[in-house]
């Protein structure tokens, strides 16, 4: 199996050094694993996306001395590609669609009864409103999208850590749906790549 890291910025302003750091990081680990390292540029907000910030990334890997294997990967061409992944999968992913707002769950998680089970560690975590809505025929594409986690059986996943925390992580299912919840696979229009 060949070890790959990829480094996927937006192209709507200058790196700044967090950038740099996440580059580095990910370029020298795929280099001492023998693996791959890869550009994706996040291109999907078309309106804030320039064509300079693009041709500037590229000229701050070179100065970093970074180069990166294969062709650069740009979302906005892809988006045929990942309608065909969701809308062969939609029954495995157990695809929903999602009306909710921010301010919907964050309301739905005011609630009284809610306890603090829907708090993860970057905040409120969806609560399943809308999780009864699962895609049975054509995708409507202009809706979000998220991947029902099933509970059905019990799993742990574990994983190596690799970054800062390294070592072993494990989870189950039902942790992963307290703290991070149905994970969104497309928003309104756009994929939302992991």
């Amino acid at each position: 199996m060949t070890f790959i890291t990829r480094f996927a910025p937006s192209p709507t302003g200058p790196l700044h050094l967090g950038h740099a750091y996440s580059a580095i990081i990910s370029h020298d680990m795929a280099r001492r694993k023998g693996g791959k390292f890869y550009v994706r540029i996040e291109d999907l907000d078309q309106s804030r996306s320039k064509k300079k910030w693009e041709n500037q990334i590229f000229e701050d890997l070179d100065w970093l001395g970074l180069s990166w294997d294969g062709p650069i990967v740009r979302q906005s061409e892809e988006l045929e590609k990942y309608k065909n992944i969701l809308t062969n999968f939609k029954n495995e992913l157990g695809l929903f669609e999602c009306f909710c707002s921010r301010k919907d769950i964050k309301l739905a998680l005011s609630a009284p009864h809610i306890d603090d089970k829907f708090l993860g560690p970057d905040g409120l975590v969806y609560p399943g409103t809308c999780r009864e809505n699962i895609v049975s025929s054509k995708i409507n594409f202009n809706n979000v999208l998220r991947m029902k986690v099933n509970l059905g059986e019990e799993k742990i996943f574990t994983f190596n850590e690799l970054g800062q925390k390294k070592g072993k992580i494990s989870f189950t299912l039902s942790e992963f749906l307290k703290t991070i919840g149905d994970v969104v696979l497309w928003r309104k229009a756009i994929p939302h790549i992991i």
